[in-house]
């Protein structure tokens, strides 16, 4: 999954190691509002959580971490992919973040084709992530990327409890050839 080279954007794409975290949470500062929003607070550790963070019952080393970073070394985008969770075929994404000023650019198509590209590489066979139902860029954006509702959960994160979409898309097999 990590290539360390310039995608369309420009950006260059590697994997987030733990010295990135400022970097992270820079990048999540950018965008405070949509932590206010959300779980009803503004950004406090959350980058620092994310190198820590796993489903109960999983070894956060074995996630994968991936960021585009511009050449002054900002990160603009950001995934968090669990392999193999809840089901050993599905990857789920526990986050996934583009910096507001690269919204609407093609990074965040990049993001998405390079965690489809990853979760195959490593034998998955689907992906799974839960916006927020209120969050309608999101889930607007996550249709677009061919993933479709299959249940919902509420969740309490930061200091509300919130509504999730549990949307997933099954991936054909990468055509050999």
């Amino acid at each position: 999954m990590t290539d360390h080279r310039r995608g369309p954007s420009g950006s260059t794409w590697r994997q987030v190691e733990p010295e990135d975290g400022p970097a992270l949470q820079r990048l999540y500062e950018r965008d405070s509002a949509f932590f206010e929003e959300t779980f009803g607070h503004p950004v406090g550790t959350e980058a620092v959580s994310a190198f820590h963070s796993a489903p109960d019952g999983t070894d956060p080393s074995g996630k994968l971490m991936l960021g585009a970073f511009d050449p002054a070394g900002e990160m603009r985008a950001f995934v968090d992919l669990w392999p193999r969770w809840p089901e050993p075929e599905t990857w789920t994404v526990a986050s996934l973040f583009v910096a507001p000023e690269d919204r609407g650019s093609g990074l965040a198509e990049e993001l998405w084709s390079r965690v489809e590209h990853g979760v195959r590489a490593g034998g998955g066979t689907r992906v799974r992530v839960s916006p927020a139902s209120e969050q309608k860029r999101a889930v607007a954006y996550f249709r677009r990327c061919g993933l479709s509702e299959s249940a919902t959960a509420v969740r309490h994160l930061g200091l509300r409890d919130l509504e999730l979409l549990i949307m997933i898309k099954e991936l054909a097999p990468t055509p050999h050839g």
